[in-house]
């Protein structure tokens, strides 16, 4: 078994390492609740490149104090590269903190080429998500899903990086 070399930043600041060849793929695998980073760390000690693309999220603890913190993009989910056919990923199935890939049929199903490097481009060097690397105040949107579904909306601004503010063209007028 061909095991690949990787330097993951993650293992300092929690974040993402790049494809190790121009033949190596992303996979997704699953990982046990709450676990991303641990699950990632291993598969990383085993010589496979990780990424876990994290969120700045705003909380407040009992005590009333607002306090930051680092919360996975897609729970449970982490993006883990290797070249099919070349490197085995059977060691990922018995991963401490993985529960396995997401499999099309009998074989681990690839991410379409392009998006974990958008996520990534999108992403500060320890992996945390900035999404106004994606949306810029006045850009256009669309709705895909809800009672606006379909529908372009207008991006105010994104006040807390969490939620946004849109206009929204109801009846020739435009509507926050």
């Amino acid at each position: 078994m061909r095991k690949q070399s990787s330097l993951c930043a993650f293992e300092h600041s929690g974040a993402h390492d790049r494809p190790p060849s121009a033949a190596a793929r992303w996979h997704v695998g699953l990982t046990k609740p709450k676990r991303e980073l641990y699950a990632a760390w291993n598969a990383s000690n085993q010589g496979y490149a990780v990424f876990v693309p994290r969120y700045r999220k705003s909380q407040r603890k009992r005590d009333g104090r607002a306090i930051t913190i680092l919360r996975p993009l897609f729970p449970r989910y982490i993006f883990i590269a290797f070249e099919p056919g070349v490197d085995s990923w059977w060691p990922l199935r018995s991963t401490f903190g993985m529960m396995g890939l997401v499999m099309a049929g009998d074989v681990p199903r690839c991410v379409p080429d392009g998006v974990v490097e958008s996520i990534s481009s999108a992403s500060s060097e320890d992996g945390v998500f900035d999404p106004s690397r994606f949306v810029v105040a006045g850009g256009a949107a669309k709705v895909l899903s809800g009672p606006f579904a379909e529908r372009i909306v207008r991006l105010v601004d994104l006040p807390d990086g969490e939620r946004a503010r849109v206009l929204v063209d109801l009846l020739g007028s435009e509507r926050e």
